[in-house]
């Protein structure tokens, strides 16, 4: 026997052991509902979107060398702490304004702040270029790549604003329709550099993979009707400072957040050079598949709709556990699969070369599975406007990481368990964190 409710949008559903008519019709009804559909669209567009460039690993691993990778994998997390920088995390709040004009504004104060940062980036390398390479043990052959990573942040953050545009107006499609056209142009760039032998191909195809973002980005935001250039700069400048809280409470814990995220693979590069980080950039890409394939996608999905029904004082305690308790079975598949046959699935599919990846991979998987449940159901503290508790937690895995960097031993076993210690400890938390929230704010609903 079973029983199983969801609350969506507009309908409440409950379902019971019986198999009655009337609850064949209620699944039919669930299945045609809004967030249903939503959720549908992004995750078949993501799913797309991923399996492009983790097929294309195939022919890529066998093309480029592990070093080529590690380097690809520095770049990326210096990458992902920057973002954050350029954009003033100013894009998650593009969702929240209740007039178009001021959320328009927004967008185009995140494009202002994605290109004057990408100008003060290309100016601070041109003198410290021989800093960063010392502190992040950056191959030397490749060191003229750090003056394109300005420019590929800032067309990153030019698309974070426009994505969140989508959000806005529910075109789940549409994001989907881009994901696809940035994974098609970078795939398919790097392959065909990789067949010539042209190595800088790898850095290459993704810069034209974030271009093509951004153009098809554009054009999604027009033909969707979204006149985000109505927006004056007195407006830009309101818009800004009415939701000033964004870089003021979000910015910093976010930035530390994703410096935690980052540093690992920056640590491995640097005390165990550029090989050691390619195959951990592998065991990491595979091991991020589930979360590509449905968590993230997910998420964007329930903060919308969370969000909504944080305005209209409604329930969400339902939907948020159905939606972890599914993510928990899929946590579980993961670890049963790669925690006995990591190593072998990885030499089958890669190579041989990338048994080391796999070796990796049978360790690291507790930790992709934990933050597989966390992170798609931490979307709660933005849709509830409780960004300072999410703070608090990301400053604390900011220092609980950065201790990790004091943890140097020459045995990189020992390393990567310590590492894991540290995920397992802080996503637990952070989950205890996730539903003292949600009780919280159910007892004020309720006593409304």
């Amino acid at each position: 026997s079973y029983s199983f409710n969801l609350t969506t949008k507009n309908t409440s559903y409950s379902f019971n052991a019986q198999g009655s008519k009337t609850n064949i019709m209620k699944i039919k009804q669930l299945a045609q509902s809004e967030i249903f559909r939503h959720i549908s669209i992004l995750v078949s567009g993501t799913v797309l979107a991923q399996l492009i460039p983790i097929s294309l690993q195939v022919f890529l691993r066998r093309l480029y060398p592990a070093e080529l990778f590690g380097a690809m994998s520095v770049l990326a997390g210096l990458t992902g702490i920057f973002l954050y920088v350029f954009t003033l995390s100013y894009e998650f709040s593009i969702i929240n304004p209740k007039e178009e004009r001021q959320a328009h504004g927004i967008f185009k104060g995140v494009m202002l702040f994605s290109w004057l940062w990408t100008l003060i980036g290309i100016l601070f390398l041109l003198f410290f270029q021989e800093h960063v390479i010392r502190w992040v043990n950056f191959p030397k052959q490749y060191a003229w790549w750090l003056y394109l990573l300005p420019l590929s942040v800032g067309v990153m953050g030019v698309y974070q604003g426009l994505q969140y545009l989508l959000i806005r107006q529910k075109a789940f499609k549409a994001i989907s329709v881009n994901k696809l056209s940035r994974r098609a142009f970078e795939g398919i760039s790097q392959l065909f550099f990789g067949i010539f032998g042209i190595q800088v191909g790898l850095l290459l195809g993704q810069i034209i993979g974030n271009l093509a973002n951004v153009i098809s980005g554009f054009y999604q935001v027009k033909k969707k009707g979204i006149n985000w250039t109505d927006a004056s700069a007195s407006e830009v400048k309101l818009a800004l400072k009415t939701y000033k809280n964004y870089p003021l409470y979000y910015l910093s814990p976010a930035l530390f957040n994703t410096i935690g995220v980052s540093m690992p693979i920056i640590y491995l590069n640097k005390f165990y050079g550029t090989t050691v980080s390619g195959y951990f950039d592998l065991m990491q890409l595979v091991l991020t598949v589930p979360s590509a394939f449905l968590s993230v996608a997910i998420s964007q999905v329930f903060l919308q709709n969370m969000s909504e029904r944080y305005k209209n004082g409604q329930s969400i305690r339902k939907n948020l556990m159905q939606l972890a308790g599914a993510l928990v079975v899929g946590a579980v598949l993961l670890i049963a699969v790669f925690s006995f046959f990591g190593e072998e699935l990885y030499a089958l599919v890669f190579g041989d070369a990338w048994r080391t990846s796999g070796q990796y991979a049978e360790w690291m998987v507790f930790k992709y599975a934990l933050v597989f449940v966390v992170s798609p159901i931490s979307s709660v503290f933005i849709a509830l406007e409780k960004i300072k508790i999410s703070s608090m937690w990301q400053i604390f895995y900011f220092l609980m990481i950065m201790m990790l960097g004091q943890l140097y031993t020459p045995n990189l076993f020992d390393f990567l368990s310590r590492y894991i210690v540290i995920d397992l400890i802080s996503y637990s938390i952070y989950f205890g964190l996730i539903v003292y929230v949600v009780f919280k704010y159910e007892r004020s609903i309720s006593k409304v």
